[in-house]
């Protein structure tokens, strides 16, 4: 008996245009978790499909996780920097094309009085995806807010509240009150991947940085993207935000954002440019489908 070609399902990967219900593709670090295939890209590189396939359920879909890099955080009694902007969702359509992967850098250690912290860099998936770095903390010099970024900058040490805006949809700093009758003063911490950075408190007690995006999608829940506390002054400086954020100093160097996190650097009163403030933590692209 002559066999039933249209009772035969294809098996392997045999290209898009021949019924491959399978995407195939290269680029960046690759893993695999039960049927899906992980590709993590921790600097900038290529995602190259040869096959956008349809994820084996009739659609063609790819889960993705965006984190631009992060902000490091003001010098001279001031807040924290901002995580860079993240971006996550199932339902990213492809095609059978080259994608230019950017992870963005975080934002340079801040090696001097009266500077405001340096804006973390950009991550995208070619056109498809971007999100904007984070910005830098405020400092006290100027009155200054923190940078406009994917996670606002916190403010610092002035006579304002108001903490760093945000573009992209990102979360915002926290705000500084103003010199209480003690000479204290608490500044603000940088906005965060999924939560605004708080104010700091005219007692002294500065703000922590805004807490990071929990995702799974590498296999394991991992939390990046916190926001960098604020610097104090006769106070207590505020924490790193959950996800790789670090914590704010009165004196001395701030330790630098968790690499690959898109994490802001805490803010310094400073005491010299021997004592930079860390830099941002870089950012992180993660792209996963089924592929079996």
């Amino acid at each position: 008996k002559p066999m039933d070609l249209m009772n035969v399902g294809f098996v392997g990967n045999v290209g898009s245009g021949g019924g491959d219900p399978f995407i195939v593709a290269t680029g960046g670090s690759v893993t695999t978790s039960g049927n899906d295939k992980i590709h993590t890209f921790t600097s900038s590189g290529t995602f190259a499909v040869t096959a956008s396939g349809n994820s084996g359920d009739g659609t063609n879909v790819v889960r993705y996780l965006v984190i631009a890099g992060g902000a490091s955080g003001g010098y001279s009694v001031a807040g924290g920097g901002g995580a860079g902007r993240a971006k996550t969702a199932t339902g990213l359509a492809i095609e059978s094309i080259n994608y230019a992967i950017t992870v963005g850098a975080g934002g340079a250690t801040n090696n001097g009085n009266g500077l405001i912290g340096n804006d973390g860099s950009d991550s995208s998936i070619g056109s498809l995806v971007t999100c904007k770095g984070g910005g830098g903390g405020g400092m006290s010099t100027q009155g200054s807010t923190g940078g406009n970024g994917g996670g606002g900058g916190g403010y610092s040490a002035g006579n304002s509240a108001v903490g760093g805006a945000t573009n992209d949809g990102g979360f915002t700093g926290g705000g500084a009150m103003s010199w209480n009758t003690y000479g204290k003063t608490g500044c603000g911490g940088g906005g965060g991947a999924n939560e605004n950075g708080v104010t700091g408190l005219t007692n002294g007690t500065s703000g922590r940085g805004g807490n990071g995006l929990t995702s799974d999608i590498t296999g394991s829940n991992v939390t990046r993207g916190g926001g960098g506390g604020g610097s104090h002054w006769n106070g207590t400086s505020g924490a790193g935000g959950n996800g790789g954020g670090t914590a704010g100093i009165r004196h001395g160097s701030t330790g630098a954002g968790a690499v690959n996190t898109g994490s802001g650097s805490g803010g310094s009163t400073g005491s010299g440019t021997n004592q930079p403030v860390g830099a941002g933590g870089s950012g992180l692209v993660v792209v996963r489908y089924q592929y079996q």
